[in-house]
């Protein structure tokens, strides 16, 4: 562990626990050196790295864009054990020749049984949704780039971390960080060998899944509002100052995820039903933000 990331991760110990007014972790991962590279939703730009490195044990190395490391603050980035990756798109046509050398170093990282996090879709929304876009490659490349290396004797591990902010602008909001059960690199050794595109997007398409898991996740973005009104007015799932906080944080993400998951096979534009309840609830919401009148208060009026 580096200087500069010990010194920050004992600032941000203390920084979380103001910012945030409670914190949850679900299959957290415990072990001090975790020999994994673990693949992160990417929901809030700064907040992110530090939520999964302070709530859990592992020394995390991560993986940030390329474009920032600028020789006169390389040798800081470094130091708090930021490593880059480079894109076709910002870093131009040589970005697949830089990504390997920096490969060699994530595979030394690997071997002193350290955790490499990478944030799998790539970049951040401007508006916090509650979704999740079509993962990168570069986490299955670069696991099967060590498996190779390794000649397949390796026990290289791959999990999905989701992170759930109840609102990540909101100062003592909340935040929850589920984990999915490993995913063993070597299970897809004959896949690869066939094909290793096929391997890379089987691979990737996995690591998907395993991280919608790990998540309040919706099919359509934009239904995010329509999600928080309902969990505002059943006051039990991840909206701020909404939920009855007697309730544990692990049940409201369950209750978050379920709804959420109801929305995914059930909701339909051409369903009078659904969209009755959602233009009631845009009306109602709207009326409440117009007069300056919190739900609670209706809520409690009323009882």
């Amino acid at each position: 562990m580096r200087p500069l990331y010990a010194f920050f991760k004992v600032i941000m110990f203390y920084g979380l626990r103001v910012f945030f007014r409670k914190t949850g972790t679900y299959n957290a991962r415990k072990r001090f050196k975790d020999q994994s590279i673990n693949v992160v939703n990417h929901a809030s730009a700064f907040m992110d790295p530090w939520v999964i490195a302070e709530l859990q044990n592992p020394i995390v190395f991560f993986m940030t864009r390329g474009d920032i490391f600028k020789p006169a603050i390389k040798p800081l980035l470094w130091a708090a054990h930021l490593l880059p990756i480079f894109r076709r798109a910002e870093d131009g046509a040589d970005s697949t020749e830089k990504n390997k050398a920096v490969f060699k170093k994530v595979y030394e990282i690997l071997d002193s049984k350290r955790s490499i996090m990478i944030f799998g879709e790539g970049y951040t929304d401007d508006i916090f949704v509650r979704s999740l876009k079509p993962l990168k490659k570069g986490a299955a490349r670069m696991a099967f780039g060590k498996m190779e290396i390794e000649n397949w004797d390796m026990d290289l591990k791959i999990v999905a971390s989701g992170i759930n902010y109840v609102d990540p602008g909101v100062f003592r909001s909340d935040v929850f960080v589920a984990n999915s059960d490993p995913i063993f690199v070597k299970d897809y050794k004959d896949l690869y060998e066939e094909s290793p595109a096929k391997a890379i997007n089987k691979l990737t398409l996995d690591i998907q899944e395993a991280l919608q898991k790990q998540l309040t996740y919706l099919k359509e973005p934009t239904l995010t509002p329509f999600l928080d009104y309902i969990q505002s007015i059943t006051k039990k799932g991840m909206v701020h100052q909404q939920a009855d906080r007697k309730l544990s944080l692990e049940s409201r993400w369950r209750y978050s995820q379920n709804t959420a998951n109801t929305i995914n096979t059930e909701y339909s534009e051409d369903k009078p039903e659904w969209q009755n309840l959602k233009t009631k609830l845009e009306s109602y919401f709207s009326k409440l933000n117009t007069n300056k009148i919190d739900d609670n208060w209706i809520k409690e009026f009323a009882e």
